[in-house]
Formats: C-alpha cells, sequence, structure tokens
C-alpha cells in the first residue's frame, strides 16, 4: 500500500445514504479547525498579523481542555475538529472532545477512488493548508501561518506551549 497523502486531484466516488441512487464524483481534503480559532473571521490579515492572532487565541483556550479533564490533557491541549471539505461533512473516525455525532459516513457510503476502485484510506486524505495573509484570509489560518505548522489527519489534540517551542516562538 502507497504511502503518503492522496494527490489532491484524486476523484472520489460515493453516494448518499438516504438516496442511493444520488452518486458524486469529487475530490476530498480534510479541513482542521482547532477549537475556538474562528474568531479571526472578524479580522483581516491588513488589520491585524498572524502573530497577534496566534497570541490571543492562546491567551484563551490553552488551558481550557486541561481545566475542564487535568488527568486527561495537558495544559495547552487544544481540540481540533475536521471536516471532509466538499461536501462539509464531520470527518469520521475522530476521537477526542470533539467527536461528532454524526459525520460523512453517516450521509454517504465510504468514497472509491475513481480510477483504482479503492476504498478510501481517510488518514491519506490531503490536509488542507491555510493561511494568514493578503489574498487569503482562513479561519485560522493564524495557526499555520505563525508556525509553519499543520495536524496529521484526524489528529484530536494540538498543544500550543509544545508547538510554539518547536516554532521557536518562546526564545
Amino acid at each position: 500500500m502507497p504511502n503518503g497523502p492522496y494527490p489532491p486531484t484524486t476523484q472520489w466516488t460515493y453516494s448518499n445514504r438516504r438516496n442511493p441512487g444520488v452518486v458524486k464524483t469529487s475530490t476530498l481534503h480534510l479541513y482542521w479547525e482547532p477549537d475556538g480559532s474562528g474568531f479571526n473571521e472578524n479580522y483581516t490579515p491588513d488589520e491585524v498579523g498572524a502573530r497577534t492572532l496566534w497570541d490571543r487565541w492562546v491567551a484563551k483556550v490553552a488551558d481550557l481542555l486541561h481545566d475542564q479533564d487535568p488527568a486527561r490533557y495537558e495544559p495547552g491541549d487544544v481540540a481540533i475538529d475536521w471536516t471532509v471539505w466538499e461536501p462539509w461533512e464531520a470527518a469520521p473516525f475522530v476521537r477526542g472532545p470533539l467527536k461528532p455525532k454524526e459525520t460523512f459516513l453517516t450521509h454517504f457510503s465510504t468514497p472509491m477512488d475513481t480510477a483504482t476502485e479503492e476504498r478510501v484510506v481517510w488518514t491519506r486524505l490531503p490536509v488542507l493548508d491555510l493561511a494568514w495573509e493578503p489574498g487569503q484570509a482562513d479561519k485560522g489560518g493564524f495557526i499555520q501561518q505563525v508556525l509553519g505548522w499543520k495536524p496529521s489527519p484526524l489528529q484530536p489534540v494540538m498543544n500550543v506551549h509544545q508547538l510554539a517551542e518547536a516554532a521557536g516562538l518562546n526564545s
């Protein structure tokens, strides 16, 4: 079995579970959204920089999970929400604090690679790149912009303290 993410242009075919005659073919990607990171929708990159947004966000969310369940979460742990981008449904097989009740597989059949007829391996779907710069102001894009990092597919939690240190933000 090949390793690494599927090419982003891979076409997937799947059907609607309520109406199996409705078949769709599209690319599939994973969209990641750390808890609370959508607050930047009130700004543009021209108004506020990625590092400023990072600092504000970390101050708000860094210890929420730890405060709720200190036996399970470290200080700095932040939950990541995952969505299958197009058709915009919660990703399946997500564990952790933001585990959805319904997912892509609640509404659609397992996607099949149109060219090879192989079933999708969810951990190989490409993770979308997010940015915070003129021309691309993604929700939470400031995180990838500041860290130069994005999570692995379906990763349930990120630790902002660990990542800040690894990215040299604390020096």
